[in-house]
This record gives C-alpha cells, sequence and structure tokens, in this order.
C-alpha cells in the first residue's frame, strides 16, 4: 500500500506542470472539504507559485450546500474558511461556486457564480474568470460590485488609496440587512443598510502591506434559514504576479466614463459596463434592470 504524500503529492505536482505548459488553460478548486480522508485534499492549501495566476477561485456552494459549509463551517485545520485558509498562503482564489448537478435539471436554484464581463460572449466571460471578476450568490437576482479606486473585485493593485466601495441590488426588491468588510479574512467592519439598493464606502487607514480585502452582503430574505448573501472575490494589495495575464476591459485602469447596467441567463449573472441583464433561457432578452454603479 502507497503512502498518502506518495499518493496525493504527485498528483499536484502533475496537474500544475500541465497547468504550466497550457497557458490557456485555467482551473478552479471544487467542494473543499469533501474528499480529504486521506488527509491531503488540495495538500490543505500548499502554496504552488506557478500555478497561481491559473487557479482562479474555489467553491463557497456546491449543489445544495450553501456558505454554511463551504464559508462558515472552517477549513480543514481551523475555523477560517477554505478560501481564507488558501489566500492567506499566498493564492489569489476568487468566490466560485457550482450545481455540481449531474441530472436533467441543471442550472436550477437559487445559488449563482456572477460573472463581470464585457459582453456576453466566451472570450469575454474567461477573460473575466482569468481576472477573478465574479462572486458567489445565495440569491440569483442579487447584482454586487466591489471596487478600490475604481479597481473591481478581483484586480490585483498597489499604490492607492484603501477606499473600497460597494453597491448591491436585487432584481426582485428583496432587501439588504448589512455589508461586511474583510481584510485577509478578518472582518474589519460592519455597516448596517436598508432597502432594495446598497451604496457603501468603507476605508482601511490603518492597512499596509501585501493583504486582500473582501465583503459580504446580506438580505432579509431566508432561503437558507440565515438571510441570503453575496461573497465577493478579493482585491489584493500586491504586486501582480509575472505569470499573469496582462490587464484587459474593466481591470486594466480605473477609467471614467459609462454607467454599467446587467444582463443574465438562466444560470449565470453577466455584469458588465456595456452588457443588459436578461432572465429566462439564453437569447430570450428582457428589459434592463437598475444599473450597478462603477467607475467604468
Amino acid at each position: 500500500m502507497l503512502l498518502q504524500k506518495e499518493v496525493t503529492v504527485p498528483i499536484y505536482y502533475s496537474f500544475y506542470g500541465w497547468l504550466e505548459e497550457h497557458p490557456e488553460a485555467f482551473g478552479r478548486f471544487n467542494h473543499p472539504g469533501w474528499s480529504d480522508q486521506l488527509h491531503r485534499e488540495f495538500l490543505h492549501g500548499r502554496l504552488f507559485p506557478l500555478a497561481t495566476p491559473q487557479m482562479v477561485g474555489i467553491e463557497l456552494w456546491n449543489g445544495g450546500t450553501s456558505f454554511d459549509y463551504f464559508y462558515y463551517g472552517g477549513s480543514w485545520t481551523n475555523n477560517s474558511s477554505f478560501i481564507d485558509a488558501m489566500n492567506r498562503q499566498g493564492w489569489r482564489l476568487g468566490a466560485l461556486g457550482d450545481g455540481d448537478n449531474h441530472i436533467r435539471n441543471w442550472g436550477e436554484g437559487n445559488f449563482r457564480t456572477a460573472v463581470l464581463a464585457e459582453e456576453l460572449t466566451r472570450e469575454a466571460i474567461v477573460d473575466a474568470y482569468r481576472h477573478r471578476r465574479f462572486y458567489s450568490t445565495e440569491d440569483k437576482d442579487l447584482v454586487l460590485d466591489f471596487r478600490c479606486g475604481g479597481y473591481p473585485m478581483g484586480s490585483v493593485v498597489s499604490g492607492i488609496p484603501r477606499e473600497f466601495h460597494v453597491t448591491a441590488s436585487d432584481g426582485s426588491g428583496d432587501t439588504f440587512q448589512e455589508v461586511r468588510l474583510y481584510r485577509d479574512g478578518e472582518l474589519l467592519e460592519t455597516r448596517a443598510v436598508e432597502g432594495p439598493v446598497v451604496d457603501v464606502v468603507f476605508t482601511d487607514a490603518s492597512g499596509a502591506g501585501y493583504v486582500y480585502y473582501y465583503v459580504i452582503v446580506r438580505q432579509n430574505d431566508d432561503a437558507d434559514k440565515n438571510g441570503d448573501e453575496a461573497i465577493s472575490s478579493p482585491i489584493w494589495f500586491s504586486e501582480p504576479h509575472p505569470l499573469d495575464p496582462p490587464p484587459s476591459g474593466c481591470v486594466g485602469s480605473p477609467a471614467s466614463g459609462a454607467g454599467t447596467s446587467v444582463r443574465a441567463d438562466a444560470f449565470l449573472l453577466l455584469l458588465a459596463p456595456c452588457v443588459l441583464y436578461v432572465r429566462g433561457r439564453r437569447g430570450k432578452g428582457a428589459a434592463p434592470l437598475l444599473p450597478v454603479s462603477g467607475s467604468e
């Protein structure tokens, strides 16, 4: 019988090596904590620097299993979430989720991964994934935008004030309860809000060094018994990785100009400066919802 290390470590090295040889590819960590019988799942977050640019996210929900398990349930060795356990080790992972549905009702349910893309094309969506411009939500109508100095979630920034602008809205009119700002997985501030639209600014005057920030918004509706939430991908204060894809679209600079509107299909929300919000099956249009404010 092979030892656990002999079984698991070469698998990860092989996969990360394959990624390095295929720069067009990117990956994600699925349902952390579900496959840890050998106590070696993802090597409990061990950093592989050459894989960092291409491993773009980690699931915060899977199928019908919500944030209660994947975010609030602790990680392999402590009470921090899986995403924080890995990002603290140097990964740069955004907030994802997946239905992981192997039966014919794929796409049903309320949970979503929402992607900020410039247009409704494969290329634009892939670009958004590569740049971590996405968030994870337990409410299919929840629209979230998180920026620092005009740079959207997923950005790597430095040398700008640590002032964060959070906007959110809900297509069904569900109201919000609070917004929370986190630094390196530690809660910095909670702001009570009310109504169906959120517009909040946070500052971190004491922040310094290479850290990351993200936000969680909570609604009053209660599909999962504790208030529906959305978790943004982080914004990193750091130097870009030398193998990162070049900035493109709305990641390149905090450009001023046009407002933002929103589009989606039955199973994916797409948030973009020039894309309308469409509900229903792919290809069937609808009127745009409220704009999401931003700097692009």
